[in-house]
């Protein structure tokens, strides 16, 4: 059994690693001659400034904008990449490497929390079905009834192992947080309370989104305690869970206090805030919904097992699940300030995967015959299959043989001698006048300001 298990490990990983890094080592086989793959991820814009913060983290504890020529105030936003410069540069990693790894560490994180919270709540015979679930049930294709997933919402199986490194860092700390948060409130010991505290403060000072999710549904399980001990009295837990609990509300309701200063002084929340806030284009809610894509079939039986069952982790999955949705409608009607696309990053498919597999494993547990349920369980892991083959056909396949040639991401060589000049020649923070589109990675590789590049 232990061998078995190794084995759908390293099928797994070596099936997630595929899709995360295969796309990489295609884009670099197109290199122009005489030219520099960096290695661009995600959004390029975006992807540069990351690496400009890694940059500016090795020699400083604060991140100033260096896509203007303007004095701006030393931020500490994006305190994951200052950290990812402190590492950096005793490892004697380069920036782009340092990126990278970061996404790797993340990605091990994520399969590692993902697996043992699957180990603790699902039963045997069904943990192997979660997983699959979880990493490879997908969005419909975009051909089928306009039911694809936009962009934005990060939900096929590729985007999800190929987050930005702070984002896919506090998700994979969200599966952490929960499953320690749980094992606290189930076997009462101090040691998961510690976890939890240190998971949740690391993903909020990462990126703040899942852990403000997981802060809710937490205070939303203590209130509605406080509300059923109130009317029923015979419902209690112990002391040491109740204050357990509201000691991670405070902690976490702290540094989100901290972080909004933070945000507030370079005018972060509001400008994406609002524009963001209306809906339109692909950025709607039905794009978001329908992105969840066989999930919302295979779903529909936990449904089912949280009414019956009534236990606190199916209650609690199913706040997980659904409060980025809630934020997501108070963000588009005004009433939360926070950009709503930002909820997509709450780790959707290995909380609902986990949800769908219970509801999957109650449903067999109430058939009788074992061909039956045998005839259901592999009638439902081709249905996933199937929808994994078409969404990698469709989200994953079209990533291999795209020829994204620009100047700023395959740079010629002579612009890297030009940096290297900047670098031994200039001093820190002097301009660069140039083009917007080499102004985009001129920071990510030296200590120059530009005029415009971001």
């Amino acid at each position: 059994k232990i061998k078995k298990e190794i084995l759908l490990h390293l099928v797994f990983l070596f099936s997630l690693a595929t899709l995360l890094f295969f796309p990489v080592i295609r884009s670099a086989s197109f290199s122009p001659k005489d030219s520099f793959y960096t290695g661009f991820h995600g959004i390029v814009g975006d992807y540069y400034t990351y690496l400009s913060v890694i940059n500016q983290g090795r020699n400083q504890w604060s991140y100033q904008n260096p896509y203007t020529t303007e004095l701006t105030q030393k931020s500490y936003v994006h305190l994951f990449y200052i950290l990812l410069g402190k590492i950096a540069s005793p490892l004697r990693v380069s920036n782009i490497e340092m990126y990278y790894l970061a996404i790797v560490v993340s990605f091990l994180l994520y399969y590692l929390f993902t697996y043992l919270l699957v180990v603790y709540l699902v039963p045997r015979k069904f943990r192997w079905l979660a997983m699959l679930v979880i990493f490879f049930a997908g969005p419909f294709p975009p051909s089928t009834f306009s039911l694809g997933s936009a962009w934005w919402t990060h939900m096929d199986s590729y985007s999800r192992v190929s987050l930005v490194p702070h984002h896919f860092f506090s998700s994979a700390l969200l599966v952490g947080t929960t499953y320690c948060l749980l094992r606290f409130f189930y076997e009462k010991k101090t040691r998961f309370l510690l976890f939890s505290l240190i998971s949740q403060t690391m993903g909020l000072l990462s990126f703040a989104v899942p852990g403000f999710i997981l802060l809710t549904a937490t205070l939303v399980s203590v209130l509605l305690y406080l509300i059923l001990h109130c009317v029923r009295r015979s419902i209690r837990i112990p002391p040491k869970v109740f204050w357990g609990f509201v000691l991670v509300i405070f902690l976490s309701l702290f540094l989100l206090f901290l972080i909004r200063q933070l945000l507030t002084a370079v005018n972060f929340p509001d400008w994406e805030y609002q524009t963001y806030r209306q809906e339109q284009l692909v950025y709607t809610y039905s794009n978001l919904f329908f992105s969840y894509g066989i999930l919302l079939i295979l779903i529909v039986p936990s449904f089912v097992l949280i009414i019956r069952k009534k236990k606190f982790s199916h209650f609690f999955l199913f706040l997980l699940l659904i409060l980025p949705s809630v934020f997501y409608q108070l963000a588009a009607a005004g009433i939360l300030p926070i950009n709503k696309l930002r909820f997509v990053y709450s780790a959707p498919y290995a909380i609902g995967g986990i949800l769908a597999t219970l509801g999957i494993a109650f449903l067999l547990d109430h058939i009788k015959g074992r061909l039956t349920r045998r005839l259901i369980l592999g009638g439902i892991v081709c249905i996933v299959l199937t929808n994994a083959f078409f969404g990698l056909k469709a989200y994953w396949l079209p990533k291999l043989s795209e020829k994204n040639i620009y100047l700023n991401t395959y740079i010629p060589k002579p612009y890297l001698q030009a940096m290297e000049y900047f670098v031994q020649e200039t001093p820190p923070a002097s301009a660069v006048l140039t083009t917007y589109t080499s102004g985009t990675f001129i920071p990510a590789f030296t200590y120059n300001r530009v005029y415009l590049g971001h």
